[in-house]
């Protein structure tokens, strides 16, 4: 038997943030989801994500959980004991703590103390009642890693390491005294003392387990790469009941009367007598689930890499409850406070409060560009629909809960849309064309810009003086409400992708993705407030004032306080996918979207929470996820580097062994790609490892066949 191993946490300090920086408020890469009641639930991710919703599913809201924003904030298992109670887990050491519904949450203090280049991540987290609690995980570098159990007696203020050992990865107590841990190569423990010793079990397996579930201190189902096993002993006999399919089970449910749920990354399962026999449910290909919920009737949620999904007969087939395509844009109406995100395919997101977003099925295969309402009523949305050449722009009377396809004349693509009142609007699109509506967006006229050029941005400062911005350094400027247009010289001939005015004279461009330039006499003279290299990947630009801005790019955005130069990085992250629209409606309060995800703050994107070492070496030194994940065949790797040196990146598999080296010389400081082919490999769980000048970061990926 394993003896205890007390590790008491030192000074306690407990540190409640106010919202600082920018967090996501629409998560959709989820690893676990725990339901309090039929409505109430939480479920938690990457980019520090804690999601709620209060209506079953349907609608969910990001939490601000005092997590910076980097490569290493991702929470791997959220539990909670009451609708007020709750905890995470994740990377980089993180324990979190909500007594209020998650409006605010404590980091806890474990008491570990990383060493150099090893990393302290949390797997699970459980609770029998508000006091007594464990939490599983490891602690080590690269393949060097030892199992952790954690225990608190006091609701998380202060913990005592009681396992040391193997690889661990779920955890499972039916009381405060019996409970079960299981991880790497088989392995399986049990208490009967609430931890303070464990016995091992023998499992009949030698593969990774990664899930474990009791339903009492007699019936348990556990699982791994290809097969569940259960028990009706407490564990003192194994069976394997499913084996031989390629599935890598991750979550079980266990009802009364016998009926259980095995969901793995790509299926879910169902036995009708405690998992003595399996059968297949579904296929979740598309929706790459972590986590799920079963309620008692047919409800049940699912929380994977592809967001929320839900079921009404029992898991037969699920609905997506978050967009399944990257976003493009967001819209902020301030008086009443409404939201909406829009995308490729129809994608659609809405927010009644600016803080609880629902998915909205807008029957359109339109993708999107832009959207404008010019009321809480009245919206709509430009693009382009290849097979469909006559489907450039699509309307909601209805705050965007339906939308109807709009007339407009002839365009190949409609990029950018803009309504100054609720009469006068304006759409730019390619081939030079502009178009204006004079009674609300029923009819659209032609209006001349003297221009061949593709048109991307068109911004009014009156009904009468605006902006157009282009191609080969297009800028055209009106002061009777685009009757007639004059181009601008701005000194470039580059892409102007967005133009944002304060009034007629102070006008800034984006240009060529990598480029602000800025005008304060109405576009006559011209100068540079922010340059940077050919990669910055810049997408969009918001002023609100002569002296506050902010620019979205790839993983970044940039803030000025100064009308100009010195701009200002806010995000210490490598995000999946760029940035891709903005909207802020005060210094303070604003929004920004990216992938299928939305970002908020409410203190101007300004964050003042030290970064720790590892969270230094996360930004400098930067491993991004793979993408896509899972994958099949290829997949796209990015990392960064800090200074030039050596840079070995390689593939291993779930047993370390070392499969195919990607990269393995002298490098430049600064960012890469590269392509991950899996030729023959079958199905399963992967790593890959960057090694330079002494840093070390590994990560996960999923091969599905």
């Amino acid at each position: 038997m394993f003896g205890k191993i007390l590790f008491y946490s030192l000074l306690i300090v407990n540190l409640t943030y106010s919202q600082k920086g920018w967090y996501n408020q629409y998560p959709s890469t989820l690893n676990d989801i725990h339901m309090v009641s039929g409505m109430v639930g939480y479920a938690c991710g990457g980019y520090s994500s804690v999601a709620k919703t209060t209506d079953g599913g349907e609608t969910w809201r990001g939490l601000y959980t005092g997590i910076t924003l980097t490569a290493s904030s991702i929470l791997n298992a959220v539990y909670f004991h009451d609708q007020s109670t709750g905890w995470a887990v994740g990377q980089a050491n993180n324990i979190i703590k909500t007594t209020n519904g998650g409006e605010s949450w404590v980091h806890l203090n474990t008491g570990l103390v990383p060493g150099l280049n090893e990393v302290i991540i949390f797997q699970d987290i459980y609770f029998v009642n508000s006091q007594n609690g464990w939490c599983v995980g490891y602690r080590g570098s690269g393949f060097n890693l030892t199992g952790l159990v954690l225990k608190t007696t006091n609701g998380g203020d202060s913990w005592s390491v009681q396992y040391m050992g193997n690889l661990i990865k779920s955890i499972s107590f039916v009381n405060e005294s019996s409970g079960w841990i299981a991880g790497g190569q088989g392995n399986i423990f049990h208490t009967t003392d609430g931890g303070n010793s464990w016995s091992p079990q023998n499992s009949g397996v030698t593969s990774n387990l990664f899930a474990i579930k009791f339903y009492n201190s007699n019936i348990g189902i556990a699982g791994g790469i290809g097969r569940i096993l259960n028990t009706t002993d407490g564990g003192a006999t194994w069976v394997s009941r499913l084996s031989g399919v390629s599935d890598q089970f991750v979550d079980f449910e266990i009802r009364d009367g016998g009926v259980c749920f095995a969901l793995s990354y790509s299926n879910l399962y169902y036995s009708v007598n405690f998992g003595d026999s399996w059968t297949l449910r579904t296929s979740l290909s598309d929706q790459r689930p972590y986590s799920f919920h079963m309620e008692t009737g047919n409800e049940g949620l699912i929380a994977g890499y592809s967001g929320i999904w839900k079921t009404s007969d029992g898991g037969v087939t699920w609905n997506s409850k978050m967009p399944q395509s990257g976003f493009t844009d967001v819209f902020v109406l301030n008086q009443p406070r409404k939201c909406w995100a829009v995308g490729s395919a129809g994608a659609l997101a809405k927010s009644e409060d600016g803080k609880y977003w629902s998915y909205i099925n807008t029957q359109s295969t339109l993708n999107m560009l832009a959207v404008s309402f010019k009321d809480e009523n009245n919206g709509w949305a430009v693009g382009y629909e290849s097979s469909s050449p006559d489907l450039r722009m699509i309307r909601s009377t209805d705050g965007g809960n339906t939308w109807t396809r709009q007339t407009v004349p002839a365009v190949s693509k409609l990029n950018d849309i803009f309504f100054f009142n609720g009469t006068y609007g304006w759409t730019v699109g390619e081939s030079g064309k502009i178009f204006k509506t004079l009674d609300g967006g029923n009819t659209w006229g032609t209006q001349n810009g003297q221009t061949s050029e593709g048109l991307y941005s068109v911004k009014f400062v009156t009904a009468d003086i605006g902006f157009v911005a282009g191609s080969n350094g297009t800028l055209l400027k009106t002061i009777n409400g685009g009757l007639l247009w004059a181009p601008l010289n701005t000194g470039t001939t580059g892409l102007i992708q967005d133009i944002s005015c304060i009034d007629e004279n102070l006008i800034y461009c984006l240009v060529d993705y990598k480029s602000v330039i800025k005008s304060a006499d109405g576009g006559v003279t011209w100068n540079t407030v922010l340059s940077l290299t050919s990669g910055a990947g810049l997408t969009k630009i918001d002023f609100i004032s002569s002296s506050y801005g902010w620019v979205t790019g790839y993983s970044q955005i940039y803030r000025t306080s100064s009308g100009g130069a010195p701009f200002a990085g806010q995000l210490s992250v490598s995000l999946s996918y760029p940035i891709e629209g903005i909207d802020m409606i005060s210094e303070a309060t604003g929004w920004a979207v990216f992938g299928t995800q939305v970002l908020h703050t409410e203190n101007g994107g300004i964050s003042d929470i030290k970064k720790s070492e590892e969270s230094s070496i996360a930004r400098n030194y930067d491993l991004s996820q793979n993408y896509p994940n899972p994958f099949n065949p290829s997949t796209k790797i990015a990392y960064s580097i800090e200074r030039e040196g050596v840079v070995k990146l390689a593939v291993y598999d779930i047993l370390g062994r070392e499969l195919e080296v990607l990269v393995n010389e002298t490098v430049s400081a600064g960012r890469y790609e590269v392509d991950f082919y899996s030729s023959s490999l079958p199905s399963g769980v992967y790593f890959y490892t960057l090694e330079s000048n002494g840093v070390i970061i590994s990560k996960k990926m999923i091969l599905l066949r």
